[in-house]
């Protein structure tokens, strides 16, 4: 489920990065479901607060920037059909993979810190 649309991101959220529709909701889609794994599942689909949009707004934001500068973050960088071979990921980019991943938790706390979303903490019966 997508929590953030295109006229969210532009009217509410102010963004300026994702210009296109189509563009901003496949990475909406990819933020949301980062968003789900990063809230272990606590969002209430029937009631997406501004806040989680936020959230997803800038994560999109991220996700974008990222695909701008790398051919999507896969741990094959590259391979060929025709006499078999296959380049892996460098150490270099599994690190900009993993800085990838702090930046959209880092993006995705500044707007649920406060709701209780990520907390993991043990709660009381």
């Amino acid at each position: 489920m997508i929590y953030a649309d295109h006229n969210f991101y532009i009217g509410e959220y102010r963004g300026t990065i994702v210009a296109e529709q189509f563009t901003f909701e496949r990475l909406a889609l990819r933020a949301s479901e980062k968003l789900d794994h990063f809230t272990m599942g606590r969002i209430n689909p029937s009631d997406i607060t501004d806040d989680v949009r936020r959230a997803v707004c800038a994560m999109a934001d991220i996700l974008y920037l990222a695909e701008k500068r790398t051919s999507g973050g896969q741990n094959i960088a590259s391979e060929s059909n025709d006499g078999y071979s296959v380049t892996y990921v460098t150490t270099g980019e599994r690190e900009m993979i993993q800085a990838q991943e702090e930046k959209l938790y880092k993006a995705a706390y500044a707007y649920l810190s406060r709701t209780g979303l990520m907390d993991f903490g043990v709660e009381e019966c």
